[in-house]
Order: C-alpha cells, then sequence, then structure tokens
C-alpha cells in the first residue's frame, strides 16, 4: 500500500471512472483521491510469489453485444489453461449520457 491509507485518519486512494471516451476523440473522464502524504514507503519484490486469480473486463462500444461475449469466452479458454479461478464479465454501452466526445465509437478488448 505504499503508506497510503494504513491508518483510519487517511481513507485510501480512490479511482472512479465518471465517462467513458473511446478513440478517436476521447472525452473520458475519471475522479481520482488520494491523500496527502509526506513520504511513500517502498516495497522490496523478494518473492514475486504466484498468481491466483484473474479478474477483467470486456468493453463493447457500438458494435453488437456478441463481440464481447466472443472476447471474454476466449480469454477464458486462454487462462483456464493456466489457473483455475478466471473471471471475465462484459461491459456493452448503449446510447446514454455518459459518454465521451465520439459517442459509443469503439470496440472491445479485456482490461486488466
Amino acid at each position: 500500500k505504499f503508506g497510503i491509507g494504513v491508518d483510519d485518519d487517511h481513507p485510501p486512494p480512490e479511482l472512479k471512472v465518471t465517462k467513458r471516451g473511446a478513440a478517436p476523440l476521447g472525452g473520458g473522464s475519471v475522479n481520482f483521491y488520494c491523500p496527502i502524504v509526506k513520504e511513500l514507503n517502498p516495497i522490496d519484490f523478494v518473492d514475486f510469489g504466484k498468481v491466483k486469480r484473474v479478474r477483467g473486463t470486456a468493453v463493447s462500444c457500438r458494435i453488437p453485444p456478441s463481440s464481447a461475449a466472443r472476447v471474454a469466452h476466449s480469454v477464458k479458454g486462454v487462462m483456464h489453461r493456466l489457473l483455475p479461478d478466471v473471471w471475465i464479465h462484459t461491459d456493452v454501452h448503449s446510447s446514454s449520457g455518459k459518454k465521451g466526445k465520439s459517442g459509443d465509437v469503439g470496440g472491445c478488448g479485456p482490461s486488466p
């Protein structure tokens, strides 16, 4: 945690997507909150450990919802060969008020 948000006086950092945007014009908006700290605590990766689970989202905009489902299914198929706990959700956007300058133009792909 680098020493941020480890006590009750300082809440943890927060990132909130308020408006999605896609290429070519973008227009997305995010709010990032992080309390002010005097210094960050270093971390030392001595033992990397193993990946236990994978979580992701396949996002699609202005293309058929089945495209995001196909991406999620393909990613699950590849990842299940490596580990058993994989969840890939689909997030299909339609015409709504929460969009950037490019409207609903976009594609789909997994996100970290």
